[in-house]
């Protein structure tokens, strides 16, 4: 069964080795390189684990996080941005993304988050199809948004309301 906690600073170096991982199993599903992630310091590790980034366990091991992206502008608190949010490969289809979803749209929730934004390669069709099952609608479309190694990426915004009864946008 999938735990889902937030991240503090004795997690601080299993989510590091997980995130060089991701980065270098899945390089066009983040921004950051493989090679950013390697050169991570002691203090960003550390700066990262903020409350903000929550981490799923399978008993003891981290096997997958995701993180809310929020500001203290008071005209922008209504809004966080998610992501980077990752599963382990072997860990697909088991529950642990929709736990590390469900969890982070409560912890929204919990900071009075009206609005989820986050940002997903176009081509990146079963990221797409997650966020749609968890009520996020396309919004806008970005094209050149990223140039890795494979060239141009086009990403597509989509958001989620959290209020009932609000508008969708």
């Amino acid at each position: 069964m999938t735990t889902v906690r937030p991240l503090g600073l004795a997690d601080g170096p299993a989510w590091a080795a997980l995130f060089r991982e991701a980065t270098r199993t899945h390089p066009a599903a983040f921004i950051t390189t493989a090679t950013e992630a390697a050169a991570l310091s002691e203090d960003a590790i550390a700066a990262r684990m903020d409350g903000d980034l929550l981490g799923a366990f399978d008993g003891t091991d981290l096997i997958g996080f995701g993180s809310l992206v929020r500001t203290e502008r008071p005209s922008l608190r209504h809004r966080a941005e998610l992501g980077p949010l990752y599963a382990t490969s072997r860990h697909h289809g088991t529950g642990a993304g929709q736990a590390l979803m469900d969890a982070l749209v409560a912890h929204a929730h919990g900071h009075d988050v009206a609005w989820l934004d986050l940002w997903v390669a176009e081509n990146n069709a079963r990221a797409r199809a997650f966020y749609r099952r968890n009520g996020f609608s396309d919004v806008a479309r970005r094209p050149d948004a990223v140039r890795g190694a494979d060239g141009p990426e086009t990403d597509i915004l989509m958001t989620r309301c959290l209020e009932a009864g609000a508008g969708r946008g």
